[in-house]
């Protein structure tokens, strides 16, 4: 076995993993009180941990903003010296909710305590 085919059959598993996608399932019980208890869950995790919203900027005085690089344009193409490269903006800010994590991890307690189970469900299209 090359050294290839070692790094690409767990790199394919981790791609077909996470393909996966999820359902809320209830095994037992009656599937009909999923409206009920996900506004029952949603609102207790809203008002145990409400949204905190920051700005996330991670270059908050343009880090890395260096005087023009002596670059130019040839043909319509920008061409540089070939150990420069073109000056990249930094990403703008945005806006971050800090709360979210745990608030997803308290509805997901709050739907278990409800008889509620998150199960990967078949992405592969039906035959018709």
């Amino acid at each position: 076995m090359n050294v290839k085919t070692l790094f690409l059959i767990p790199l394919s598993a981790m791609l077909l993993s996470a393909c996966t996608h999820y359902a809320w399932v209830k095994p037992i019980g009656d599937p009909a009180t999923y409206p009920a208890d996900h506004y029952a869950c949603s609102q207790a995790a809203i008002q145990s941990l409400p949204p905190v919203y920051k700005v996330y900027d991670p270059y908050p005085a343009y880090y890395g903003w260096h005087e023009p690089r002596p670059c130019f344009y040839e043909s319509h193409h920008l061409r540089c010296p070939p150990h420069l490269r073109p000056l990249d903006l930094p990403p703008p800010p945005r806006t971050i909710d800090l709360n979210r994590s745990g608030r997803e991890d308290l509805y997901n307690s709050c739907m278990n305590a409800h008889g509620w189970y998150l199960q990967p469900i078949d992405n592969e299209p039906a035959n018709p």
